[in-house]
């Protein structure tokens, strides 16, 4: 979709993931919260990311929130007749918003860190190729 927010989403490494829940394994000292979001990145620079991983080239358009917001009825209306096309306007609304995390008490406490949210999208685009899913 050339039209992108400029809004944050986390991201965070499946693998980084893993290492926290491993990490948590081995503690014995009760329940606790450990946030694992990864890195907020803007959509405008996911969809950057995305592109340069996969080795296309695509528009990208930051449009204001209320540009995006504006075009919640046709997303709405989208999500009832093509539900698979991936459209929603909870996720439009989503993408608006500046989704920030704190990860710092789970690196300083389990000692685990997250790797660069360009590492792990590149990772994931390179995976997906080799799988099949997206052509080269």
């Amino acid at each position: 979709v050339p039209l992108t927010s400029t809004g944050r989403l986390c991201v965070a490494d499946v693998r980084d993931v893993a290492a926290v829940h491993a990490a948590l394994m081995k503690r014995h000292d009760g329940p606790h919260r450990y946030p694992a979001f990864g890195h907020a990145v803007r959509h405008t620079d996911l969809h950057a990311l995305v592109c340069r991983a996969a080795g296309v080239r695509r528009a990208n358009f930051p449009a204001p929130w209320f540009v995006v917001l504006a075009n919640l009825p046709f997303l709405w209306l989208m999500s009832v007749i093509a539900p698979g096309v991936g459209l929603s306007a909870d996720g439009a609304y989503i993408t608006t918003r500046d989704s920030r995390a704190d990860n710092s008490v789970t690196e300083r406490e389990l000692g685990v860190s997250f790797r660069p949210a360009e590492d792990s999208i590149r990772d994931t685009v390179a995976w997906l190729k080799s799988a099949g899913h997206l052509r080269n």
